[in-house]
């Protein structure tokens, strides 16, 4: 029976950017431990024998990835991104809280014009479950790269947009969207440029192709 290994990653408390992350090893979902031996499973009726190789091999992973198979270990905000990548780059499963971390979300997008402002409807959302522009933006200002999708799952904010946020963090937010000023619209028109299939209005792209082409 194959070894499955978790990491699984706790906000500490109501601040952001502190978290700690420990590591499950289990067979058919029956966790254990350090130690060798057979692995016994009662309800079942049947004996499983552990992998000791995969489990050292394991042991050994994790801390390259500065973990720990005995303990619980701290992980600082900024470097949270890079547990979750390298953990699921290795094979692991990577749970934060109580849910598989969904490794699958898009973003879309949606802009609409005014007067003087235009809106950004911005979604992460995978298989239905979605987060909102404004959501992803409290989460990373919160210190988190991950955001809880409207069914409780969790998913990862991608990089390009965590790298942009302190750029829209004085927007207004409204109705589910963050407004912007004319001025701004080669800002979010390079946010854009990372969503495949952005829909925009006229307006927006007659602004936009207006200042791209100026030349003065």
């Amino acid at each position: 029976m194959p070894l499955a290994r978790r990491i699984v990653i706790e906000q500490e408390g109501r601040a952001g950017g502190r978290f700690e992350a420990h590591a499950e090893l289990s067979y058919a979902g029956q966790l254990v431990g350090a130690g060798g031996g057979a692995l016994v499973e009662p309800h079942a009726r049947r004996v499983v024998r552990r992998r000791l190789e995969d489990e050292r091999a394991a042991a050994l992973e994790l801390r390259e990835l500065g973990g720990h198979l005995e303990r619980p270990w701290a992980v600082p905000g900024p470097r949270l991104r890079e547990l979750i990548e390298r953990g699921a780059a290795a094979g692991w499963d990577v749970w934060y809280g109580k849910s598989a971390l969904r490794g699958t979300a898009v973003v879309s997008a949606d802009v609409t014009s005014g007067i003087d402002w235009f809106d950004v409807q911005l979604t992460l959302a995978d298989d239905g479950a979605t987060a909102t522009f404004p959501e992803l933006l409290a989460a990373l200002r919160s210190g988190r790269p991950v955001v809880r999708l409207s069914d409780g799952t969790t998913a990862m904010i991608p990089s390009w947009l965590e790298a942009r946020a302190a750029a829209f963090g004085s927007a207004p937010q409204v109705d589910g969207a963050v407004r912007f000023r004319p001025a701004e619209v080669l800002m979010v028109a390079a946010l854009l440029d990372r969503v495949p299939d952005a829909r925009v209005d006229a307006g927006f792209a007659r602004l936009r192709d207006r200042l791209e082409s100026f030349a003065g």
